[in-house]
């Protein structure tokens, strides 16, 4: 009897207290009204999903803040998620594959706005988002700049495709493919190198494209050419030095110059771990090019040119980096392991097999002929082709060097003018001429020559272009006044069976393909 009376007189002081109102300040707490305008939205990664949401309160802007959120498992729990990714009102976010959406399909989006002062939150309505994978733009990538930061382009047209395209082909020239891709923004620098590491098929999710300036550098994802990391990022740990050099390709290897050590992974294998080569061990220094012999005499191996020796020198084993040669032959007609002269290009070409452009300490320039099918390597140095006849030659006025593989009449140098062919045939003197068409017309070429070379790209499928396709960059001095040349070589005069050109570049410092 007690305890009932205990819980009457209980609820009657509850009672009174609700009902006592006199003796408190209260007051309404206004909502937020937040409201999405469609259902459903459909984008490929690399665009831009840009939605203007509803909000209706009359709390101030100060005391809101926006978070966008996706559903996902990107934290590896055993439910899903809501993850922010965006924290502005109005949404505008680049939506690409990798943690939060991992493959095609479509995911749950909301905006969650939060009153700051009282951490309420106030939820949209649920609106799918579908996301689908970004069709390749392939051809010709074109690092180009003004001086101060770089773009790349792409030339998507016939010859720069792996294969002759059959039935209707559009053509594309994008010249600011890269940073329209990437809000604007361009590589500070001026450009020097460009590469797309391309893979085996069964690993093309990790095909990245390297770009060099003397300032600094980007690694873009190869389908969208959105920006992901920079140099440094490509090892683990900051194991490298920071001053990238170089890098090159061959077949499931890639090769990576910084500061003098060398990195080296399988193309599958992702990020690069210790240097292969540590210059302060073994104290050679190696101008950043690797040179793969194709002939009988060297399998499996890479040429490199140390600096401080003036010597050509041979890794037997591309898988060892401490089986070092110095390439002593000396047949009378030059020592590759005593050049006596410093490195300016090397490239395979000629009758025999590779041609080095070498330049002597009294200021003369030569081209050192060597043969790889050789029977020993005193048979390796075969020709010497002086060229201190040639007064372009002479004066450093050559921006770039280009050989065929396996033809004497496909050798060229180009200068700021024009661009030069010659033979190297049998130690013959070296007889230059303009490059001409096949049936003796004269090419024009608009404005400076800033680039030039022929396209042999080290990739796992054959381009059908190969050794005959000579890419030529030009610039008229002002924004946009870069051309790029597409001419179809003949391999037996070296002569230019076709000429196309595209416009709309700036400075051009290199071409490669991106065949994915």
């Amino acid at each position: 009897m007690k305890k009932l009376c205990y819980i009457l007189f209980m609820a009657i002081t509850w009672c009174s207290c609700y009902e006592d109102k006199g003796n408190y300040n209260y007051r309404d707490l206004a909502d937020v009204e937040v409201a999405l305008p469609d259902e459903a939205y459909c984008l490929s990664f690399g665009e831009s999903l840009k939605i203007t949401p509803t909000i209706n309160t009359v709390i101030p802007e100060v005391d809101l803040r926006y978070d966008w959120e996706f559903l996902t498992d990107t934290l590896d729990t055993w439910w899903n998620q809501y993850i922010s990714v965006f924290q502005e009102r109005d949404l505008d976010y680049v939506c690409t594959m990798g943690r939060i959406f991992p493959t095609e399909g479509s995911y749950k989006l909301r905006l969650n706005v939060t009153q700051v002062s009282s951490g309420r939150h106030f939820y949209s309505n649920e609106v799918d988002v579908k996301l689908i994978a970004q069709a390749s733009v392939l051809g010709a990538m074109v690092l180009h700049g003004d001086g101060n930061a770089s773009d790349i382009g792409i030339v998507a047209a016939k010859e720069f495709q792996l294969a002759p395209p059959s039935g209707t082909f559009v053509e594309q020239i994008l010249p600011c493919y890269y940073s329209e891709q990437n809000g604007g923004a361009k590589i500070d620098g001026k450009g020097i190198s460009i590469i797309q590491t391309y893979l085996s098929q069964d690993y093309m999710d990790n095909v990245v494209i390297i770009a060099l300036t003397d300032e600094s550098s980007a690694v873009t994802e190869s389908k969208t050419m959105l920006k992901i990391d920079e140099w440094n990022d490509l090892f683990v740990g900051n194991l490298n030095r920071g001053i990238p050099q170089g890098f090159c390709v061959k077949d499931y290897n890639v090769y990576v110059f910084d500061d003098g050590d060398i990195f080296t992974r399988q193309a599958y294998t992702y990020p690069f771990t210790t240097p292969v080569y540590e210059k302060d061990v073994y104290g050679y220094d190696f101008y950043p090019q690797i040179f793969f012999p194709s002939g009988s005499l060297l399998n499996n191996t890479g040429m490199f040119f140390e600096k401080n020796k003036r010597a050509f020198m041979i890794l037997q084993n591309l898988f060892n980096f401490d089986n070092w040669t110095i390439m002593n032959a000396d047949s009378g007609v030059f020592n590759p392991g005593d050049m006596k002269a410093d490195f300016v290009y090397m490239d395979a070409g000629g009758r025999y097999g590779m041609l080095a452009v070498m330049k002597e300490d009294n200021g003369n320039y030569f081209i050192a002929e060597m043969d790889w099918n050789a029977a020993s390597y005193d048979q390796v140095p075969v020709y010497r082709y002086d060229l201190m006849h040639l007064p372009e030659v002479q004066n450093g006025d050559v921006v770039n060097w280009a050989f065929g593989t396996a033809q004497i009449n496909m050798a060229y140098y180009a200068t700021a003018n024009e661009v030069k062919q010659f033979s190297v045939d049998a130690g013959q003197k070296i007889i230059p001429e303009t490059l001409k068409m096949t049936n003796n017309d004269p090419i024009i070429f608009e404005g400076e020559i800033t680039m030039m070379k022929i396209l042999k790209p080290a990739i796992l499928t054959d381009y059908y272009m190969s050794n005959v396709e000579m890419v030529i960059g030009t610039y008229g001095g002002t924004i946009g006044s870069g051309k790029l040349y597409s001419l179809e070589l003949d391999p037996t005069s070296g002569r230019a069976k076709s000429v196309k050109s595209y416009s709309g570049f700036d400075r051009i410092y290199d071409v490669v393909l991106k065949v994915y």
